[in-house]
């Protein structure tokens, strides 16, 4: 039995991964895949095509990956990315957040650089099946937050160092690796102090975590960094410092993950 999707690649795991998306009888526009937002498009990509939108969303008539692989939800949040553009190589007219993925089964092969995208009714087993391979999948239940700034981030539990489990924020669109400080002195982190030579970048303090797991994937002698937020609802940020090991299978849906 075959499945619709689209498959193409990409070169940097430090830079944001690029989905190529048409809007009505324009594009391609460079929507970068960010699972830690609920995503949208530039006000600046809006201005330069002359479509009318109101102060928050703008909508349009047609969303799609290629003519037979249509995305539903039209209505995009509008963003200022003038700022994220300044600090990436290629610059993004959107974000492939949860507006999109909840429309899609978005396959990230990191070894290989190469990302499969599947219409969200799709069967699972046969999404599993055509990305290949023989070794078994490791599926993980996602959960989304009530609070705002999470409530379109997919939450994960992980296991730091082989016995300590906390709720980790899976975000494909952040390169490294954090903790709060309560999982800092959980765990017992030793960490060491970075200094910038920026005066406006706040000091880091970063350590190296014996080990880091979602089940049984689990990644030896990762680098993070401690982050202290008020009222922090979390334990982590999970980004692409163990992401960039697997292949990560990530269905909103159903609220499920699954990693090789």
């Amino acid at each position: 039995m075959s499945v619709k999707f689209v498959k193409f690649s990409f070169e940097k795991i430090d830079q944001p991964i690029m989905v190529p998306l048409f809007i009505d009888t324009l594009g391609p526009f460079n929507f970068g895949l960010d699972t830690g937002t609920r995503g949208g498009i530039d006000f600046l990509v809006v201005e330069e095509a002359k479509i009318e939108s109101d102060e928050d969303f703008v909508k349009f008539k047609k969303i799609y990956l290629q003519d037979d692989f249509i995305l539903n939800n039209t209505a995009l949040p509008l963003l200022d990315l003038t700022m994220i553009n300044s600090l990436i190589d290629i610059s993004e007219d959107g974000i492939w957040g949860k507006w999109a993925f909840d429309q899609t089964i978005v396959a990230i092969d990191y070894p290989s650089r190469e990302v499969s995208i599947f219409p969200a009714n799709s069967d699972i087993n046969q999404v599993l099946l055509n990305l290949g391979g023989e070794r078994e999948w490791e599926q993980q239940v996602i959960s989304f937050g009530n609070e705002d700034g999470i409530k379109h981030c997919p939450m994960v539990e992980v296991i730091i160092n082989g016995t300590t489990k906390g709720q980790f924020l899976l975000d494909t669109g952040c390169y490294a690796m954090s903790v709060s400080e309560q999982m800092k002195d959980k765990v017992e982190l030793e960490t060491q102090q970075m200094e910038s030579e920026d005066e406006n970048t706040p000091t880091l303090h970063v350590g190296i975590l014996e080990s880091v797991g979602i089940g049984k994937c689990t990644t030896k002698d990762v680098v993070v960094a401690v982050v202290d937020e008020d009222e922090q609802k979390y334990d982590g940020i999970l980004g692409v410092t163990f992401l960039q090991n697997y292949q990560i299978v990530i269905d909103y849906s159903s609220k499920q993950i699954y990693l090789r």
